[in-house]
């Protein structure tokens, strides 16, 4: 079946994809305020990272001696400060493909392939994160219920 739906397609007519103008404006608002999204949340990590880059340097304890707790919720913020920069950067790519679709008339299929793929990991990575918090909230849960049982 696939391969009657791909040869009845010729390359250079997904070339160029009609929009509306209607539609134009859709995909140029939606890029604008997806690398609105994309900036503010790299905008975030970088400031995050100066700010515990300072926070470390001005430490006067070495890294060492901080209590393992503590360790853990940096090494976890860091994992999440990775996410949140790659799925910064993948919204940013997508919006500058879903307007190259909107203002050129050349490779409209490969930008709009472009695009959806870069959303699609944006996605995946937000389900990724989700999991992530639930299995957090799940280990809190767990350690305050044995933290209280001990305690009686």
């Amino acid at each position: 079946m696939d391969e009657i739906i791909t040869s009845e397609i010729k390359p250079e007519t997904m070339q160029r994809i009609p929009f509306s103008e209607e539609e134009v404006k859709i995909m140029l608002r939606l890029a604008r305020w997806m690398r609105f999204i994309g900036s503010f949340m790299i905008g975030v990590v970088l400031i995050i990272l100066c700010v515990g880059i300072f926070m470390l340097v001005r430490s006067q304890d070495p890294i060492t001696k901080l209590p393992t707790g503590l360790v853990f919720i940096h090494t976890l913020n860091s994992i999440i400060l990775i996410f949140v920069f790659v799925m910064g950067v993948l919204l940013w790519g997508a919006a500058k493909k879903f307007v190259l679709v909107a203002k050129t008339d050349i490779d409209d299929q490969v930008n709009l392939v472009g695009a959806f793929r870069r959303l699609k990991n944006y996605f995946m990575l937000t389900g990724i994160l989700i999991l992530l918090y639930i299995i957090c909230v799940i280990v809190i849960v767990l350690m305050l219920l044995a933290y209280y049982s001990a305690a009686n």
